[in-house]
């Protein structure tokens, strides 16, 4: 007998995989691309640091839709870790645009001269660099967990399509 899956998980499956190819896009693409290109460190910074929120908006989203359209179905451990995946999606992103961005901004405040001036010894390139490398982490964790859910997703949803009768 043939069952038709929801259109929940399906929505959330495309959600993800939209922005996760945004991000891929973003991460393999635009940034490189704006550094290579744009002849300064500063507006190249500036261009991907105007960007990002687009990003890490559209992740918090996603991981939303997620928690709400893919928390349906079998009370199971692929159920438990796409509700993990949609947590972690969201939690990923909001804390790398709220809490690392902010903390990135702040700095680039209070310095008198541009990051890519300071020697890399200086205690604010120091930490502009750890605060760089997180954001960059949880982009690429979120990303990973993005993917996972969206494995998951598929896999429920062929299985549930198909019953045996």
């Amino acid at each position: 007998m043939v069952k038709r899956p929801g259109a929940g998980p399906i929505v959330a499956a495309l959600a993800l995989g939209a922005w996760l190819g945004a991000a891929l896009f973003f991460s393999l693409v635009v940034a490189p691309a704006a550094f290579r290109s744009l002849g300064s460190i500063a507006v190249a910074g500036i261009l991907v640091r105007n960007t990002l929120p687009a990003i890490f908006d559209a992740g918090m989203v996603a991981g939303l839709l997620l928690l709400w359209l893919g928390a349906g179905g079998e009370r199971s451990r692929p159920r438990l870790i796409r509700l993990a995946c949609g947590i972690g999606v969201a939690g990923c992103c909001a804390v790398a645009e709220f809490g690392v961005v902010w903390h990135l901004d702040q700095l680039r405040a209070r310095l008198a001269t541009p990051i890519e001036t300071l020697a890399p010894s200086d205690p604010s390139r120091i930490a502009f660099d750890h605060l760089h490398s997180l954001s960059v982490g949880l982009l690429g964790v979120a990303m990973i967990l993005a993917l996972v859910g969206i494995i998951l997703l598929v896999r429920s949803g062929l299985a549930s399509a198909v019953s045996p009768e």
